[in-house]
């Protein structure tokens, strides 16, 4: 066998060593996000990834190539309704995702798996190259969480993602480390960035959350958690 064929196939060793690899770290990352929403109180609403795979029956190789590694970066949505003091959850007419009422939230998760890709990403609409991403080793992994509060009783046909999170966030969005905003339209927001790794144990990852649920609950005011 050639040396070209030998390189060929560890390189193709290494692909396949490669997905087992994402494989595992998709399986914590998965993890997190559900531990995260149960402490915290809420419940699974939209994911919210612009690199995902559309239709099976679309185009697959005319897409980007990051369309098929969507946890690049991915963000989850959950809400939560009122509750009264014993836990039970306030009754309310229609869907919890239309017509929010006031005092009910959506948390975010934003997982940033290589800021090289969304460093790139946030500053141009073409497809991020990694050979100008940042050095692996210089770059971060991170997870952002943001809790978004709704002030005032929507009767306008309004829903949370469309008209309360898209024109709230934005790609620059993971670039800050804290932040506690006063947005538009009667909500207010508390988010904070921190390392991936600080929640890849279960000690880190009990802390973080304990951590920002305090840190929200000062800055917005609000009761979160499991009652």
């Amino acid at each position: 066998m050639s040396q070209s064929s030998e390189e060929t196939k560890a390189a193709l060793t290494d692909v396949r060593k490669a997905f087992r690899l994402l494989w595992a770290y998709n399986k914590r990352v998965f993890h997190i996000v559900q531990r995260i929403n149960e402490q915290l109180g809420f419940t699974f609403y939209y994911t919210d990834n612009w690199i995902a795979p559309k239709s099976s029956g679309s185009d697959f190789c005319t897409r980007w190539a990051w369309d098929a590694l969507p946890t690049v970066t991915t963000g989850w949505l959950m809400l939560r309704p009122n509750k009264k003091e014993d836990g039970t959850i306030v009754t309310r007419p229609g869907d919890q995702s239309n017509n929010p009422l006031k005092g009910e939230m959506l948390l975010h998760i934003l997982l940033v798996s290589d800021s090289g890709f969304s460093d790139v990403y946030a500053k141009q609409k073409s497809e991020p190259d990694p050979l100008k991403f940042a050095a692996p080793e210089s770059a971060e992994s991170r997870l952002i969480l943001s809790i978004y509060v709704n002030d005032v009783d929507r009767t306008e046909k309004l829903n949370w993602y469309d008209s309360i999170f898209k024109p709230n966030a934005s790609k620059a969005d993971f670039l800050d480390n804290f932040k506690k905003e006063n947005l538009n339209n009667n909500i207010r927001r508390y988010s904070k960035s921190y390392l991936l790794e600080e929640f890849l144990d279960d000690e880190g990852l009990m802390s973080r959350i304990s951590e920002f649920q305090d840190g929200a609950q000062n800055a917005l005011k609000v009761s979160l958690g499991l009652s």
